[in-house]
């Protein structure tokens, strides 16, 4: 994996250099000062697979900075690191990938980079949707959400959607193991998919808006913030 740091404390860069430099799954590291000089390497063609920022720093803030970094590139993932807990609930609106407090842990570096070279590595697993007389192999790599609409249960994928009798209970019983969240009465969500949440909404890498329950929010949140945590 390519990485780039942006930092302006120079101990702070060196600390996570010479924890990626022992990560295996890394080819490359790239610093920076401040958001700016980030920002001119990737318009000039530079591509990161993952970028640690630091929120606090000269000129934009980090906030700022990731979210441009997303329109340049939106497969870049993207770990804030910062000393205040308070900003962890924007960092997942600016779609983080993690959230890492200073002082850094290094465990919690390398469970980082392990969990994205999984992701970008996983072998693919199937969930079988039956129809009739016909089965359907869909990749979960490629499924977004899974929707119920009455007496029949929707899988939203990359391709499109397949529908199907059942019920959303016993969906959820076989897709839980996998990473899959019930956020609403009707509907699971794929915690990989997720990009960010904004009010009431699960905004989905494709764009796609997942309705929460209000007495769920808080729930959801907390549970995503399990899920990166250890994934």
């Amino acid at each position: 994996m390519h990485v780039g740091i942006c930092d302006d404390r120079r101990e702070a860069r060196d600390f996570l250099r010479e924890i990626l430099k022992e990560c295996a799954e890394v080819r490359s590291v790239l610093e920076f000062s401040e958001g700016d000089a980030l920002l001119e390497a990737m318009e000039g063609g530079t591509e990161f697979d993952l970028v640690f920022m630091d929120i606090d720093i000269p000129g934009k803030d980090g906030l700022t900075v990731g979210k441009r970094v997303k329109v340049l590139s939106p497969s870049t993932a993207l770990v804030f690191v910062t000393g205040y807990p308070q900003y962890a609930l924007e960092a997942f609106e600016c779609e983080a990938f993690h959230y890492l407090l200073k002082p850094v842990d290094a465990e919690k570096v390398e469970s980082v980079i392990k969990r994205l070279y999984g992701r970008l590595t996983e072998k693919e697993r199937y969930y079988v949707v039956k129809h009739r007389n016909e089965a359907t192999r869909i990749p979960l790599a490629g499924l977004y959400y899974v929707e119920c609409c009455g007496r029949h249960v929707v899988f939203h994928t990359e391709k499109g959607s397949y529908e199907t009798a059942g019920r959303l209970k016993e969906v959820y019983e076989e897709l839980k193991p996998c990473g899959f969240y019930q956020v609403h009465q009707g509907y699971l969500v794929n915690m990989d998919k997720v990009s960010h949440f904004k009010g009431y909404d699960v905004i989905l890498e494709n764009g796609s808006r997942v309705p929460m329950s209000v007495r769920k929010r808080g729930e959801v949140l907390a549970a995503y913030a399990r899920y990166i945590e250890v994934h």
